[in-house]
């Protein structure tokens, strides 16, 4: 999973690095889409995607994909995927996200209970090039400000604005330590910046209001709990048949023995004193509609000792095919999922873990309210927002990558800012007409499920 430099060099040595990159890929480069290279169709590679999912589902998920074309960006990383590999890279690698977006960047309770910011979405985290997220952000920004009828110098402003957070972002990590920087979280000024005194009391109320919350997810049945069946989470037969439901519920507990033993000995003391309550069916968000996903209910001693895990279908991440060989993951995808995960958070799920059950990798991870900042936020507010989703994307590529060198490629102008910025509109662009594509073919399409 992760791969150290070989060589890490003097601090010397890694600014070269990073002027030596910016010799042979200077700024402007990233304005090209490069549409000269044979692109693949963008409509084949998201039904490819269909395969194998809950066939009751799949059209679920067109029609969350289809309500705008940011969704559809949400739900066509495998697209997007494809286009980045025939940008010119500085060839400094990260443990990518591999799909970031808007939406991906909100604040989650960390263990100490603490609300934190940071990016919560990791199914296609892999070794990468560190533009390739930077990319996929301003695009995401852009097609946000689209979706809320922003003009276009406003579009261009924002993803300017994403792009300049993590320019200023990566010169902070770079002034840190490595082990500092390491259990570093955002400095609170940067968040304060980019959070208005309405949205920061949000923010405190968020863990109160949110549906997600045990109070509104669970409901007692005499002294058992059991999840409410209330929308995201379904009962097993709501999208399965019955026998495969019953499979399910039973074969969980195998997926849970192997899951243990994926967890910290002290993780694994902790769940001996927890039982599974109840299994229920997650269906929320875009890209992850019809995969596996449950909800598994512990209870422990007490009635209300509950933790709820998530517990989903881990597949192959949409970079796989395009990255070096030796950051390919062969083995199990939840295990590249936890792990990456680890490293990128600055607080990760302490429960994180995998298991595998007939012949599907599974990710285990506790199901926590995360409060998605950039819906609770007007246009006038994003520039703000943007730039601290991009000081928060610095911070994940600088601990797992040459934070110097990528320092020094980015430089003190705003060149790069800019270069990324032009090359966000024009790609938003493109995923138009892939969006107006896709919404003809889903409207012709014969109703599913």
């Amino acid at each position: 999973m992760w791969h150290g430099l070989k060589s890490a060099g003097t601090l010397d040595e890694r600014v070269q690095r990073g002027l030596d990159a910016r010799q042979r890929v200077p700024h402007d480069a990233h304005t090209d889409l490069y549409r000269s290279q044979v692109r693949p169709d963008p409509l084949k590679l998201v039904l490819e995607q269909d395969q194998d999912r809950i066939p009751a589902l799949i059209g679920v998920r067109h029609e969350r994909m289809a309500k705008n074309v940011h969704s559809y960006l949400r739900g066509s990383d495998v697209v997007m995927a494809a286009d980045l590999a025939v940008t010119p890279v500085s060839e400094i690698h990260v443990q990518a996200c591999g799909d970031v977006d808007a939406c991906t960047f909100g604040y989650y309770r960390s263990p100490d209970g603490d609300a934190v910011f940071d990016l919560g979405y990791f199914d296609e985290t892999l070794r990468a090039p560190w533009e390739w997220d930077v990319k996929r952000m301003a695009v995401a920004m852009v097609l946000a400000m689209r979706v809320a009828d922003a003009p276009s110098k406003d579009q261009r402003a924002v993803a300017r604005a994403a792009v300049d957070g993590y320019r200023r972002g990566m010169a902070w990590a770079a002034d840190h330590d490595r082990l500092n920087l390491w259990f570093a979280g955002l400095p609170e000024p940067e968040v304060a910046r980019a959070v208005d005194k309405s949205a920061r009391r949000q923010k405190d109320l968020a863990f109160t209001d949110e549906p997600m919350l045990y109070a509104d997810m669970v409901e007692q049945d005499g002294t058992a709990p059991r999840l409410r069946h209330s929308a995201p989470v379904y009962a097993l037969t709501d999208w399965l048949y019955e026998q495969d439901a019953v499979l399910v519920h039973e074969g969980l507990i195998d997926v849970m023995s192997a899951y243990f033993t994926s967890v910290s000995p002290e993780v694994q003391q902790m769940l001996t004193e927890y039982r599974i309550a109840d299994v229920a069916m997650l269906v929320r968000g875009v890209s992850d509609v019809g995969l596996r996903t449950f909800v598994v209910l512990l209870q422990g001693t007490r009635r209300h000792e509950l933790v709820a895990l998530q517990v989903k279908e881990a597949r192959q991440s949409v970079l796989q095919p395009y990255v070096l060989p030796e950051f390919r993951h062969r083995g199990n995808q939840a295990r590249r999922i936890a792990l990456g995960q680890a490293l990128i958070q600055s607080e990760p799920d302490p429960l994180l873990g995998f298991s595998r059950w007939r012949d599907r990798d599974y990710f285990f991870s506790q199901l926590r309210p995360v409060v998605t900042s950039y819906q609770r936020m007007g246009p006038e507010a994003m520039p703000r927002y943007a730039r601290l989703c991009g000081f928060a994307l610095a911070r994940a590529h600088a601990v797992t990558g040459d934070r110097i060198a990528i320092d020094a490629y980015l430089g003190d102008s705003d060149s790069f800012p800019k270069a990324v910025a032009r090359y966000a509109v024009r790609y938003a662009d493109l995923v138009e007409s892939d969006y107006s594509q896709f919404a003809k073919h889903v409207g012709e399409a014969p109703t599913t499920g």
